[in-house]
């Protein structure tokens, strides 16, 4: 039999896009399922493909073999961040380098060194590195308490008060230089803010918090002051509710954009395997938590490729469950789950 593109359309396709297997066994067809993508996209089949692209599935075709990436500024832009600055957790796992090589490829910097040489903390890939180190920074802590107790001092001294903001004068000076500079006694530019964040270095923008925090002393006696009177107030005019939330809305468009970038897919619309496959997931989280100390007697750290520890591991691999139609709730089962190392883990997808 002559497999065509309109063979395949009309005998082979789920109403997915995706291949019906039963038919594929029924009529014996000898053909993979690659060539059969091929056929139906009228492309080359070539055997032996180039080492930058692998075959996923007949629905997804080819996708890029991120193993075999070079790693460059460009690559990580293109590929690896995501419109909301973070990583791709999915494509950080087929490469050699972590998040923290990544971030000192895509900056083109050494490590950084913190002002008394030592090496300083990674945070991650959106903060990058911390800006003192952790001695330097409980010293930089005990530092700002100091000048919160001198400032303290000095306003009890020169106005009777620990924080001169508390006195109608100071606040009515505060407002009248806003009104005279932007016409608003209320004037806030968070945009401005934002934008002139952007353009500064870790140690600026530490000075800046740091600041922030002295003002707030100086205002309303607190380090950390947040007016939560005002943010209800602003809520119930706005919105006609001071206890406002957006959650529902904001979960919504977040969904949206998932979708919109390929990082979720509605159930609706998933295949078999990407259903049977979310199944195991759940279910193997709930059989870890109530079996944790039968699987993982040692307490192993569970981490991500290319981190040191261990991983939760499938023995009869989630695939070959999918592929022999054995139930999610046994590969997801006590006795087909083991701790083992990444690496080890790794080389079962080989």
């Amino acid at each position: 039999m002559k497999i065509t593109k309109q063979y395949i359309e009309e005998n082979l396709l789920t109403k997915n896009k995706g291949l019906n297997v039963q038919i594929l066994k029924k009529h014996n067809i000898q053909i993979t399922q690659e060539e059969l993508y091929c056929i139906y996209n009228d492309l080359d089949y070539i055997e032996e493909n180039n080492n930058k692209q692998i075959f996923k599935s007949f629905s997804k075709g080819y996708i890029i073999n991120h193993k075999n990436m070079e790693v460059t500024k460009e690559y990580i832009e293109k590929y690896v961040i995501k419109k909301n600055g973070s990583l791709n957790s999915n494509i950080v796992r087929q490469l050699r380098e972590d998040s923290e090589d990544l971030y000192l490829i895509y900056h083109n910097i050494t490590k950084p060194k913190c002002i008394c040489n030592k090496d300083l903390n990674f945070a991650n890939f959106s903060e990058g590195y911390h800006s003192l180190c952790d001695s330097c920074s409980r010293k930089d802590s005990i530092r700002l308490k100091k000048m919160q107790q001198t400032l303290k001092k000095t306003n009890l001294e020169k106005y009777g008060v620990e924080c001169n903001f508390s006195l109608k004068e100071c606040r009515e000076k505060a407002n009248k230089t806003k009104l005279e500079k932007y016409g608003d006694e209320n004037y806030n530019n968070p945009k401005s803010i934002s934008e002139t964040l952007k353009n500064k270095t870790d140690e600026e923008i530490r000075i800046v918090h740091e600041k922030a925090k002295i003002t707030s002393l100086q205002k309303y006696g607190d380090a950390t002051y947040r007016n939560i009177e005002k943010c209800k107030q602003t809520k119930l005019e706005k919105y006609g509710d001071e206890n406002y939330n957006n959650a529902e809305i904001a979960q919504e468009q977040k969904r949206k954009t998932m979708e919109e970038n390929g990082h979720w897919i509605p159930k609706d619309k998933m295949s078999d395997w990407e259903i049977y496959k979310l199944a195991v997931r759940r279910l193997t989280e709930k059989t870890y938590k109530q079996y944790k100390d039968d699987i993982n007697p040692n307490n192993y750290n569970r981490v991500l490729c290319g981190e040191d520890g261990y991983q939760l591991d499938h023995i009869i691999s989630v695939y070959k469950g999918f592929n022999d139609n054995i139930s999610a709730d046994i590969i997801a089962g006590k006795d087909n789950l083991q701790m083992l190392l990444w690496k080890d883990n790794r080389c079962k997808w080989k």
